[in-house]
């Protein structure tokens, strides 16, 4: 989301760089121009991230597999919508946790 934020600063003419966190809670539609642009990337990063999950879901019970559990994971996990929370696990410590099994697994 960070590098969506800063393409749109650094590669428009005149588009202000917008600090992701600010993204969080904004309208739906913008009534300014930094409003539209946070909309438009929220909901945007949000759209995104939800066609490639129906889209790589739906492939695989097309090929007989049962739905995948998705964990998400960093920071951009808060922009995703709250009605999400029934179709993905957050969690934000993904990377530690797989450390310490490593680290228990090697030393076990």
């Amino acid at each position: 989301l960070g590098v969506m934020t800063q393409y749109l600063h650094e590669r428009t003419a005149l588009l202000p760089a917008l600090d992701p966190a600010s993204l969080l809670g904004g309208p739906a539609i913008g009534k300014s121009t930094v409003d539209a642009m946070r909309s438009g990337c929220a909901l945007g990063f949000a759209g995104m991230i939800g066609a490639l999950l129906d889209g790589v879901c739906a492939e695989l019970v097309r090929q007989g597999s049962p739905p995948p559990k998705v964990i998400v994971t960093g920071g951009a996990a808060v922009y995703l919508p709250a009605s999400w929370q029934t179709r993905v696990t957050h969690e934000p410590h993904l990377t530690l946790l797989g450390l310490a099994e490593a680290h228990r697994r090697q030393f076990a």
